[in-house]
């Protein structure tokens, strides 16, 4: 809100909306709130700045409104800003009687644009009539009156519009017309950022933009959560971020870089997250201001050089993200364990073991920008919530506090009375009723490993309600089943947290093991209780779990993991030994008859060994024809290879080579299509790159 020096005491305030006027305007109630919301903040004149996305082309939309129950002062407001060609506002139609509504073509311009330009025409506008005053007669008084509207409306504003000129777009934006770039600082204040929601706000618009921007477009600085993306995660990664931006404002030579936080999930997945919803809700961040895996192309900037990487909450990229590891400048954790010799050594990394990486995020504005934290009390909620939900309100028999959460939330809370927030976000994480068992488990849920000579595959799904709770949910056993054959798991662990009823800071942990397998269900258990100090003894499970309540409440999910991935490779240790195929000398094979078959490979005959290939053969198949032409399709599935392990393994392979050309000579006559299926494929059976460029010369041109 800003308040205008004139006479009437006129105050203007501006409110950031994330969907379309008229969708504002068509709510019920949109009378009674607008009256109510401005009386309470003594407001004569509101804008109500709009911005939405398009819903087929995703691209940023911007809608203005007026609200002014004085008719005259509306008419001076709506003066001061529709004739600014900097914004490109064109009238939309009538809303309620107190509100104009307009088009705004510049989607650049955001309240931080909309405010000055407003509160500048108005101080003008109202200056005080002085000469007139002490005449009877009205006649006077009517001319200065007009005066100031007709005259230095538009002067005045002229100073932020040349400065806005320099790096806003003027023309009305149409969906593939993308904004330009922001310049440093992306602001018009010279004392800061702007708050914290604003940030975020423009954010939300300037994404699309840089996703879709054309290669030459500035660098973007991205600050990554990890995959998992808790509370923690999410958090540090807006708080971080609005930290940098506000860090290079402050700087003597800024960078021209984009700060944008970035959420490591799908934006599908956003809900699953409920004390992050719940959270957020109260904050007053929308989800449209935040940006997800799915809205921004890591990719595509990393390919065209222009990806700067910040990591909050890990410190190590996961497998699908590992070609990122260039990228990274800076690394925020609270995890042990940094990885030596990965990234350069001169990154600035702030890694330390606390309870949350909230901590030393709000560390980072405690120690250097303490006034930033006390102009957003809506940032400094998001930090207390996320460390007092991370150390279970600094209860030291969580196992997962440090002496230096605790100084932080003192710190926060004398800007902000943490009052009941951890009680709200402990009931609704613990308490998730929204979810079905699938989401449940996908919500927190991490890789552990394969076993090699198996390739039996592991994973922990860490749950926010008890073994027992999840365990009597009707859609448990379709749950479970669905979950392990998307991703292709024999085993997974069930990691339990729950807290007592009558003191929400005391934890209780317990564990499942779900596998199909009883044999190998049974194994798992009997290694989980042998080996660590979990304090695991049996509790009541069902058909396919194996249930265990978990004496050491400090043993959690970074404890459970490691001992879980010792004993799949343990199965290593425990696989049969193979029955090699057996070698035969020339004479003993001529002697037993055996079939063989030849091939011509680069006009040398080569003879296939069709007893030696015959496991093998499925590797290649007919698939069909496809299309007019009837061209033919192969399907060759990786999965049938023979393992690495066969002491006879290079002669397979390459009569294996041989018998598929055979085959392609005998399905495709001239062109024809291959189908590769190599999902479910373990290492064992991935063939060996010097095989490949064996095979690749002797291969026929076509």
């Amino acid at each position: 809100r800003d308040a205008v020096e004139s006479p009437d005491d006129v105050h203007v305030g501006a409110s950031s909306i994330t969907e379309s006027l008229a969708s504002f305007l068509a709510r019920p109630d949109v009378d009674a709130a607008l009256e109510r919301f401005a009386s309470e903040r003594s407001i004569q004149i509101l804008l109500l700045v709009c911005i939405f996305f398009d819903d087929e082309s995703r691209v940023p939309r911007r809608q203005l409104g007026i609200y002014c129950r004085d008719g005259a002062l509306k008419a001076k407001a709506v003066g001061c800003v529709s004739g600014q060609d900097v914004l490109a506002l064109s009238p939309l139609a009538a809303g309620p009687a107190h509100v104009d509504a307009f088009s705004q073509g510049n989607v650049k311009a955001s309240r931080k644009v909309l405010l000055p330009l407003l509160v500048a025409g108005l101080k003008e506008s109202l200056k005080p009539v002085t000469e007139p005053v002490t005449e009877p007669v009205t006649e006077p008084v009517t001319e200065p009156v007009i005066e100031p509207v007709t005259e230095p409306v538009t002067e005045p504003a002229t100073e932020p519009v040349i400065e806005l000129q320099s790096w806003v777009k003027v023309e009305k934006a149409e969906p593939e017309l993308l904004v330009e770039s922001l310049p440093p600082g992306n602001d018009l204040t010279e004392d800061g950022v702007g708050d914290f929601g604003s940030f975020l706000d423009d954010r939300a618009s300037v994404r699309v933009a840089k996703h879709s921007a054309e290669e030459g477009a500035g660098p973007v600085h991205v600050v990554l959560g990890n995959q998992a993306c808790d509370l923690d995660s999410m958090v540090s990664s807006m708080a971080h971020a609005y930290f940098l931006e506000n860090l290079n404002k402050m700087s003597d030579s800024p960078e021209s870089s984009i700060v944008l936080p970035y959420f490591n999930i799908p934006r599908s997945d956003y809900p699953l997250r409920v004390e992050a919803t719940q959270l957020f809700h109260d904050c007053e961040v929308h989800p449209r201001s935040i940006t997800f895996l799915d809205d921004v192309d890591l990719k595509r900037l990393h390919d065209s050089h222009r990806l700067k990487l910040t990591l909050v909450d890990h410190n190590i990229l996961s497998d699908d993200q590992s070609y990122l590891v260039a990228d990274v400048v800076e690394i925020v954790d609270h995890h042990p364990g940094y990885p030596e010799g990965i990234y350069s050594p001169e990154i600035p990394r702030k890694i330390e073991l606390v309870g949350s990486t909230s901590t030393l995020v709000a560390e980072n504005f405690l120690d250097h920008m303490p006034e930033v934290l006390r102009q957003n009390p809506n940032l400094v909620r998001l930090l207390l919530a996320t460390i007092l939900l991370d150390t279970a309100n600094l209860n030291p028999e969580a196992g997962r506090i440090e002496p230096k959460d605790g100084e932080v939330v003192k710190k926060l809370s004398d800007i902000v009375d943490p009052g009941d927030l951890f009680r709200r976000m402990h009931s609704a994480k613990f308490h998730p009723t929204t979810l079905t068992a699938y989401d449940v488990l996908r919500k927190d849920y991490k890789f552990v490993g394969e076993s090699a000579s198996t390739g039996v595959k592991g994973g922990a799904a860490s749950t926010s309600e008890s073994l027992g709770e999840f365990l009597s949910r009707p859609d448990r056993g379709e749950a479970l089943e669905r979950f392990c054959d998307e991703r292709g798991l024999g085993v997974v662990l069930l990691v339990c947290l729950t807290f007592h009823d009558d003191d929400p800071t005391k934890p209780r942990r317990s564990l499942g093991i779900y596998c199909r397998d009883p044999g190998l269900r049974a194994k798992a258990g009997e290694f989980m209780v042998a080996t660590g100090d979990l304090g695991l003894t049996p509790a009541s499970g069902v058909d396919d779990v194996a249930a265990y309540d978990q004496g050491n409440t400090r043993g959690s999910r970074k404890i459970v993991m490691p001992i879980f991935l010792a004993f799949l490779n343990g199965l290593d240790d425990e696989a049969p030994s193979r029955q090699p195929i057996p070698v035969y000398p020339a004479d003993e094979e001529l002697a037993d008859e055996r079939a063989f078959k030849t091939v011509l490979i680069s006009g040398k005959e080569q003879a296939i060994d069709m007893k030696l290939v015959e496991p093998y053969r499925e590797v290649i198949q007919h698939g069909g024809y496809h299309g007019p032409n009837r061209m033919a399709i192969v399907v060759f599935a990786a999965c049938r290879l023979p393992d690495k392990s066969e002491p006879n393994y290079d002669k397979i392979m390459d009569h294996l080579f041989y018998y598929c050309v055979s085959v392609l000579e005998t399905l495709a006559a001239d062109d024809y299509v291959v189908v590769y299926l190599h999902g479910g494929t373990p290492d064992r059976n991935v063939p060996k790159f010097r095989w490949m460029r064996r095979c690749y010369p002797r291969s026929e041109e076509r």
